[in-house]
């Protein structure tokens, strides 16, 4: 399956080059639904979340995964203040940081719908017309980008009989569709300023896989569901303890982007780094910690004597989480609002040809 990922920053589709590839999807019906938009900014969050779950997991696996369970003291608060402190000492770095970057993302997506809406394929920008036309090395004469770009388009979107005209008609069709069909991709898929859910699950699992080298053998050679009739409950439990991380960052990345675009308006009257600082980053704590206290301590402090409430509060959360990133509830409801107003060309209307 072919599929194009278009990367928009402060600007929506500038380049001739990024034009081209979007009006190859465009053309056929079939592949217009393949064109996926990441925001380039998104990168960052999703780089600090996996940042966060590798120390979190590592702090984790130091504090409790090399310790001899059956003879830890629970009585005793050190190790889990210790292990509460590095990971506050990670949070605390890492969340300011990303609610920064999220602002950042979420001030841009503020003017996409517009930079949609004024679309026009003449003011995308080419090398060769910032060049003149002229090789800087050589002096020769070089082919004008647009122009070729323009006359494939007039061959897809309009008539061939247009292309001698000095102002093609039929490319305000191809603008329409980039305004109004691809208005209702972006918007849907971007507007809400949380990536596809297949972003975050890479994010938030890959920095566990490599620590599955201790827990698979632990889990082969400690206890025998055949033997024990209460080992499920244990090795269920050990899946919570390593599930917790990656859980805790995906809500945890979901109430930053809700966050930044709820209280998006305290920039207008503060610098962007204290909002991030001093208003975002203890909300998200206090959400985050709420969200994510059952588990947590469950991980930390019920590996004996654990019971069935526990894996059932663990597994409601992750229900929860996975909800939330499915309908994208509460943090898109207005935009969803505003994409249904907008009306898409029916692709049998156009008048198109192929080559």
């Amino acid at each position: 399956m072919v599929r194009t990922v278009q990367g928009c920053g402060s600007a929506c589709v500038r380049g001739i080059g990024e034009v081209y590839e979007l009006a190859t999807f465009l053309k056929d019906p079939k592949k217009a639904d393949k064109i996926e938009v990441l925001p380039v900014k998104e990168s960052l969050p999703l780089v600090i979340c996996s940042i966060y779950v590798l120390f979190f997991v590592l702090i984790l696996e130091i504090g409790y995964g090399t310790a001899d369970i059956d003879n830890i003291d629970h009585s005793d608060p050190a190790e889990l203040i210790v292990v509460v402190v590095l990971v506050l000492t990670v949070f605390c770095t890492m969340v300011p940081l990303q609610m920064y970057v999220h602002l950042a993302l979420m001030q841009e997506l503020q003017d996409l719908p517009s930079q949609i809406h004024d679309f026009k394929i003449e003011d995308s920008k080419c090398s060769c017309c910032a060049l003149d036309h002229v090789n800087p090395r050589t002096g020769e004469n070089i082919m004008c980008d647009r122009k070729l770009i323009f006359d494939m388009l007039q061959i897809w979107f309009g008539n061939p009989e247009d292309l001698l005209s000095e102002e093609p008609p039929q490319l305000d069709v191809f603008d329409k569709m980039v305004r109004e069909n691809l208005r209702l991709k972006v918007l849907r898929k971007v507007g809400h300023g949380v990536p596809e859910m297949s972003y975050v699950l890479a994010t938030v699992c890959m920095p566990t896989i490599p620590f599955l080298s201790y827990e698979l053998p632990m889990y082969l050679t400690s206890r025998s569901l055949v033997d024990d009739p209460d080992a499920y409950l244990f090795y269920t439990w050990h899946a919570v303890a390593f599930l917790s991380g990656p859980l805790v960052s995906m809500f945890w990345f979901w109430v930053c982007a809700f966050l930044c675009r709820r209280l998006l308006f305290l920039t207008n009257r503060c610098p962007g780094s204290v909002v991030a600082a001093l208003v975002l980053t203890p909300l998200s704590y206090l959400l985050v910690s709420i969200a994510a206290w059952f588990p947590l301590y469950g991980v930390m402090t019920y590996y004996r004597g654990v019971n069935d409430l526990h894996v059932y509060t663990f597994l409601g959360v992750l229900l929860f989480t996975l909800y939330l990133y499915s309908g994208r509830t509460c943090c898109c409801r207005s935009r969803q609002k505003e994409v249904t107003k907008t009306r898409s060309i029916p692709l049998e209307e156009l008048h198109t040809f192929s080559i």
